[in-house]
C-alpha cells in the first residue's frame, strides 16, 4: 500500500541543483530578510512559489536553482508531498 508523506526543510544555502523528485505541489516560501533567486525569479521576503502539478510526482533529474542574495536573513521554507512505497503498518 502506498501512503503519502508530507515533507517540510528549512533552506539557508544557495544551490544549483535542489531536487524536486517526487515531489507533489512543491512550494517554496521566503520568510527571510534576504531575497532569492528561484529558478532564475526573484523572490523578496513573505512571496512564495508553488508549482501546481495537478496530484502528479515530478520525475527524477528535475531540479531549481536557489541563490540567496545576501549572507544574512536567509530563510526559505519547502514543503511538498511525496508517496512512499512503504507499507502501512496496520
Amino acid at each position: 500500500m502506498k501512503k503519502v508523506n508530507y515533507v517540510r526543510a528549512t533552506i539557508n544555502q544557495s544551490t544549483d541543483a535542489f531536487p524536486l523528485d517526487g515531489c507533489i505541489n512543491p512550494v517554496f516560501q521566503n520568510l527571510g530578510d534576504a531575497a532569492v533567486i528561484i529558478d532564475g525569479i526573484t523572490y523578496e521576503k513573505e512571496e512564495s512559489f508553488p508549482i501546481h502539478t495537478n496530484g502528479l510526482a515530478i520525475d527524477k533529474g528535475n531540479n531549481v536553482s536557489i541563490t540567496f542574495l545576501s549572507e544574512t536573513g536567509k530563510n526559505l521554507h519547502f514543503r511538498c508531498l511525496r508517496v512512499s512505497e512503504n507499507s502501512c503498518n496496520q
